[in-house]
C-alpha cells in the first residue's frame, strides 16, 4: 500500500516554518486563561494546532492572536471549522487499524 501526500513533505515542512507556534502554556498566559481552556478551544476548533513529535502539541500564534483579538473586540470567537475534528480523527484511526497500519 502507497500513501500519498496531497503535497511534497518539503512543501509541508516549509509551510510549518512559514507558521509560528506556541506551547498550549504560553497561549494560556496569552490569553490569560488555564491550560485545559486551551485544550477545549482546540477541540472546539476555535484554535487552530498541531502535532509536535508523537505527544506534545503546539498552537499557531496567529490563531491565538486572532481569538485574543475577537475576544477583546466583544465579537464573537471565529466560527469553528465543519465538521466533528473527534469524530473523524476516530473514524481514519479505525479505518488504518482495519488496514493494519495501526
Amino acid at each position: 500500500m502507497t500513501i500519498r501526500l496531497a503535497q511534497p513533505p518539503e512543501a509541508i515542512a516549509e509551510a510549518a516554518r512559514l507558521r509560528q507556534s506556541l506551547k498550549p502554556a504560553k497561549a494560556a498566559a496569552i490569553l490569560d486563561v488555564d491550560r485545559s481552556e486551551i485544550y477545549k478551544l482546540i477541540r472546539q476548533r476555535k484554535l487552530e494546532a498541531h502535532g509536535h513529535g508523537t505527544r506534545a502539541l503546539r498552537v499557531y500564534a496567529d490563531s491565538v492572536e486572532a481569538y485574543r483579538a475577537a475576544r477583546h473586540r466583544g465579537a464573537p470567537a471565529p466560527a469553528p471549522a465543519q465538521g466533528n475534528l473527534d469524530v473523524k480523527h476516530h473514524e481514519a484511526v479505525a479505518y488504518l487499524r482495519t488496514l493494519g497500519v495501526l
